[in-house]
């Protein structure tokens, strides 16, 4: 699969926009029953299968959510190499591992086959906002998590195997993390080279929204995230261990230190 799954907002140039019925008109195609694009759509987990309805109930959903200033959508673009072309039941178990393993099985999307290169590729128009509790979800990493499921699936369906960009800077990063002694300056220019965010990064964003009085507290704001806070060696670590990922609390913020985390 040659870059089998890219999130489409870091596609440079001719970057689509957010808006909901922008991206689906551009994924449905505006003359969907004359299209010689769109091969395919299907609706998932909006109680209809008919793409107009199920964008109004999409976004009442969105609408629900008004504290979030983040991006509402989330356009994943699952791109086949030439020449390979699965069954549509194929596609649709391809498409609901990668919105499982993002955290979206359960969110509200759109999607649609399309047929117009010589790449097969499927667009994904997810709702990020959570229809049970009407929270805004960010895959944490989703990029380490999108090359993950690029290996998995390609070994599971006997799948064209290709490199996916990312995987020698993230093997690296891994490496280079696991030590205590990691360096702004290699988090600064793994984020440069690779255009991912470091663990180190994102926690150094979410820790100014925790509110805590002890350790308990603490670890419970991290669990939220899917996070993890422990002792390793004289200090702190931060993992998702999930993805096997692991940074020095005090590299994040030197409030996460331990030193200063006991004298509180």
């Amino acid at each position: 699969m040659a870059r089998l799954a890219r999130y489409i907002m870091d596609i440079r140039g001719g970057v689509l926009p957010r808006d909901w019925k922008l991206i689906c008109d551009y994924i449905l195609d505006k003359d969907v029953q004359h299209s010689r694009k769109v091969a395919a759509i299907r609706v998932t987990n909006c109680y209809t299968d008919d793409p107009v309805m199920a964008t109004e109930f999409i976004l009442k959903t969105q609408n629900q959510n008004k504290r979030s200033k983040a991006d509402k959508t989330y356009h994943l673009v699952l791109s086949f190499p030439i020449g390979e072309r699965s069954e549509r039941e194929i596609l649709y178990e391809i498409e609901d591992k990668f919105c499982l393993a993002l955290g979206y099985n359960k969110h509200q999307r759109i999607s649609a086959v399309h047929q117009d290169t010589d790449n097969l590729h499927v667009h994904i128009a997810i709702n990020k906002i959570n229809p049970e509790n009407f929270r805004n979800h960010e895959p944490f990493f989703d990029k380490r998590t999108l090359m993950k499921m690029c290996r998995q699936i390609e070994q599971e369906y006997g799948l064209i195997n290709t490199p996916h960009g990312f995987d020698d800077e993230a093997k690296q990063y891994s490496k280079d993390k696991k030590g205590d002694n990691i360096k702004r300056s290699k988090i600064k220019n793994f984020e440069d080279k690779t255009g991912m965010q470091s663990l180190a990064t994102y926690v150094g964003n979410i820790i100014k929204e925790f509110h805590y009085s002890d350790w308990p507290e603490l670890h419970k704001n991290f669990a939220k995230h899917g996070l993890v806070i422990k002792k390793r060696g004289n200090g702190l670590v931060i993992g998702a261990t999930n993805l096997d990922l692991w940074v020095k609390a005090s590299s994040c913020n030197r409030a996460l230190s331990l030193s200063t985390l006991e004298k509180n």
